[in-house]
């Protein structure tokens, strides 16, 4: 019975609080045929970058007062594997990928050949930017196998792959907290392990054998990761030295989306298959919820900001939505 008290204790002081506040409809776009991929960024200067692509094409640049349509790079074919923005967690250096690497300099897009790009079997995962001109690219290959290159002092290094590495390896996903703070999420052989960057080589963390969707790294340097097993989401975070499982239970609900904030928060996305998606916010221990304002929606991208988070979300096949929503959390 007192085990039973104090289950239901944790599950309410756990459970997520729903602020009042409201979400704002930024921008509706209702371009002909199927919007497949998403992106946003949103930087420091106020400025909110955003890239819907599929049948159809737009990118567009938010300036505080109103959207302007942008040009995408030259020779930049927008796809699914690798394809959109990533931002430094200043949010002071922006950077484009889709089957190449592109920086944003002063005001046009600059492209940064990644050293692989002359091997077909290689293709673009995932890239995360650690700090203004220090930007990390990983691809791998179709059966196993992957590269590390980061960009800094204006060229491109190849890194070391993790020591003891054996079999079929895979690299997931990467996040950056500053320069060279960097996790990635590796897996080898089925094993489904966190590495992190030490200066010159790996280190390796052992995590719970789930399926990781996503990954971040917090402004004070704590990792997170969502994912996903036969019951429902899953949240990972590492504390005390170990990756943990943390939050409440979340049954049949989908976790695509971590992205953390320059206060030291982290935003969570979430599916929960019936009902209005939302997102989770948590920060100093502290868990809110907030509802999108549609049931209909699906959340494609999410972009924290210095108020608040910008949500590009599908409705249907072929209507995108840009909703911001600015708080005090």
């Amino acid at each position: 019975m007192r085990l039973a008290w104090v289950l239901l204790v944790l599950l309410v002081v756990c459970a997520p609080q729903t602020p009042e506040v409201s979400w704002r409809l930024r921008h509706t776009w209702d371009g002909p045929g199927r919007h497949m991929w998403h992106s946003i960024a949103a930087l420091r200067t106020g400025e909110v970058w955003t890239y819907v692509a599929g049948d159809t094409s737009l990118m567009m640049r938010w300036d505080g007062r109103a959207w302007r349509t942008e040009e995408p790079p030259d020779d930049f074919l927008p796809t699914g594997r690798g394809f959109g923005f990533e931002t430094s967690p200043a949010g002071d250096d922006l950077w484009l990928t889709s089957g190449g690497v592109w920086q944003r300099v002063r005001d046009s897009w600059v492209r940064r050949p990644n050293l692989s790009r002359s091997d077909p079997e290689l293709t673009i995962k995932d890239t995360a930017v650690a700090a203004k001109g220090e930007a990390w690219l990983a691809e791998i290959g179709e059966y196993g196998g992957w590269v590390l290159n980061v960009w800094s002092g204006g060229a491109w290094k190849e890194l070391p792959a993790p020591s003891g590495e054996m079999g079929s390896a895979w690299l997931e996903q990467i996040a950056a907290a500053g320069p060279g703070r960097v996790w990635a999420i590796h897996q080898v052989d089925g094993l489904i392990q966190a590495i992190r960057w030490e200066g010159s080589g790996w280190s390796t963390h052992p995590m719970p054998q789930v399926s990781i969707r996503d990954l971040a790294v917090s402004a004070r340097g704590d990792a997170w990761a969502v994912g996903s097993e036969e019951s429902g989401g899953v949240i990972l975070r590492r504390q005390g030295g170990r990756w943990k499982r943390v939050g409440v239970p979340l049954p049949g609900t989908a976790l695509p989306f971590v992205r953390a904030d320059v206060r030291g928060g982290v935003w969570i996305a979430a599916d929960p298959g019936r009902g209005r998606p939302y997102l989770l916010h948590v920060k100093d221990g502290r868990w809110s919820k907030y509802p999108l304002p549609e049931s209909s929606l699906k959340i494609m991208a999410i972009a924290p900001a210095a108020t608040g988070v910008w949500v590009y979300a599908r409705q249907g096949s072929g209507v995108s939505k840009v909703y911001e929503l600015s708080s005090s959390t």
